[in-house]
C-alpha cells in the first residue's frame, strides 16, 4: 500500500490523476485541509479543500520566501519534463 495515499484526485489544471502527496520535509506527513500541493505533471500549485480535493490556488498570496521556493520547484519540473520530451 502507498504510505502517502491521500485519495484518487485530479489536478484542477491539467486533469492529471494523482492519488498520493509527498512532505518534502517528513514523508510520513499526509496533507491536511490548506496544504498546497504541486502537480508533478503541469508544475501548478492546487490547494487541499474540507473534502481533500485539490482547487486552484493563488500563488501571490504567498511571502516572498515561500514564492521563491514554489518557482524553484516548478523550474525543476519544467526542466525534468522538457528532458523526458527529448527521449521521445
Amino acid at each position: 500500500m502507498n504510505k502517502n495515499f491521500v485519495r484518487q484526485n485530479n489536478c484542477p489544471y491539467c486533469s492529471h490523476k494523482t492519488n498520493s502527496a509527498i512532505n518534502e520535509l517528513d514523508e510520513y506527513l499526509f496533507p491536511m485541509v490548506g496544504d498546497i500541493s504541486i502537480c508533478i505533471q503541469c508544475g501548478e500549485v492546487s490547494e487541499f479543500d474540507e473534502e481533500m480535493e485539490l482547487k486552484p490556488f493563488n500563488v501571490s498570496t504567498l511571502g516572498d520566501e515561500d514564492l521563491y521556493d514554489i518557482r524553484h520547484k516548478q523550474l525543476t519540473i519544467a526542466k525534468i519534463r522538457y528532458k523526458e520530451s527529448k527521449l521521445q
